[in-house]
Parts: structure tokens; sequence; C-alpha cells
């Protein structure tokens, strides 16, 4: 996977992931994904506001306060994301 970070010097620390700003608390990571009529693109100052500790995107958004980690295919990366987080649990 091919990652560019933007907007940071430090390392990168959250709670959860988030891919709606109407649901999100303080420290989760913002997954701007795309869809059919709304682009998570367009909601990644909301997340900042909202208390995001980072957003991940397609493309750089301007003056964006905290750090944007850019993909090539946002979905992908959540779904990467989700495996890897998946795989640190313990089977029940």
């Amino acid at each position: 996977l091919q990652l560019g970070l933007i907007n940071s010097s430090r390392s990168l620390s959250y709670s959860l992931a988030s891919i709606d700003t109407r649901n999100m608390v303080v420290g989760q990571i913002f997954f701007a994904l795309p869809g059919n009529s709304v682009n998570g693109n367009d909601y990644v100052q909301t997340a900042a506001a909202k208390g995001a500790v980072a957003t991940v995107v397609t493309k750089p958004t301007k003056d964006l306060i905290v750090p944007q980690i850019v993909v090539p295919n946002v979905q992908k990366c959540l779904v990467d994301y989700s495996r890897l987080w998946r795989s640190t649990m313990s089977p029940t």
C-alpha cells in the first residue's frame, strides 16, 4: 500500500475509525470514502473540526489542520486497515 502523509511530523495515535462525520468523536481517524451522491473529501474540514486526528483521502485538502494520509483508493485502504485490525484480535 502506497501512502503519502501530509501535515505531520509526529506519529499518529487514534482510538477508532470513522466514515461518517455525523457520528464522529474526538480522537478518530476519518476515512473520506467516495460515494454516488457525496464524497468524503467534502467532509474532511468537518472531521477535523470534530476532533479527527487525521484523514485518509485521495486528494489532499489545502490548509487542513490535521494530518492527511493520501492513498490511491480510500475504500481499499479501509478494507486493508480493517483486516489488519481484525488480525490483532484473539478468536473467541
